[in-house]
């Protein structure tokens, strides 16, 4: 009995002691935050501090590696080319990579599902112990009268195309999908999820994203 009373407590020690390293089922560990400019927009916080607030992940368990413009086929700008950039690693436990499907709408299918598996392959090299995850939260405001809606359509329209491909690749090589992130921003009744050029996230907006993230994540 006095063994058990004495786990117990030893393990809130532990939960109150370390908050940035212990927490939700597969969310512990060291994580690589991979991303296009969502996870640059500002203002601070930016969305991977957000991200990493909400699963309790301390700013030494985490290094974020994001580029604007960058997707798994932009020629010249390459998530592969940023994680080649990066140490190995063998105590990172999680990397979630963010976006690029905007960014990739100048490749084919093919070259993009190249850039994934080039991608993935890497993260699997560099960080041999990590659980990779992938969200695509990209969307487009519709304003009226506030934007080009005719551009915000197209944006839209090529996000939904090429959607399932991600999708694909994912269940491919084995990266788990964050299933309804897609969704979350896509709404008309408030655009105030938006900055002034009707893409990137507000505070707002990235703070919706975040919780969708982490509830996503949690759910494995």
């Amino acid at each position: 009995m006095r063994f058990k009373v004495f786990t117990i407590l030893s393990l809130l020690f532990i939960l109150l002691l370390c908050p940035g390293t212990v927490s939700a089922a597969g969310t512990a560990g060291k994580w690589v935050f991979i991303g296009d400019s969502y996870c640059m927009t500002k203002p601070a916080p930016l969305l991977p501090d957000l991200i990493a607030d909400k699963l309790r992940i301390s700013k030494s368990n985490r290094i974020t590696a994001c580029q604007s413009g960058y997707g798994f086929a932009r020629k010249n700008r390459t998530y592969s080319a940023i994680i080649q950039k990066l140490k190995t690693n063998r105590a990172v436990t999680n990397v979630l990579i963010f976006g690029g499907i905007y960014n990739d709408s100048g490749n084919t299918k093919s070259s993009i599902e190249a850039g994934f598996r080039k991608t993935v392959t890497l993260i699997r090299k560099k960080f041999p112990r990590a659980k990779i995850w992938y969200a695509a939260g990209n969307w487009h405001a519709n304003w009226f009268g506030r934007t080009n809606r005719t551009a915000a359509i197209s944006y839209q329209q090529k996000i939904l195309a090429r959607m399932p491909w991600y999708q694909s690749f994912c269940r491919l090589y084995n990266v788990t999908f964050l299933k309804d992130v897609q969704y979350t921003l896509r709404t008309y009744a408030n655009d105030g999820y938006f900055i002034t050029d009707g893409h990137h996230p507000s505070t707002a907006g990235k703070t919706k994203l975040a919780s969708a993230i982490a509830a996503a994540i949690r759910k494995y």
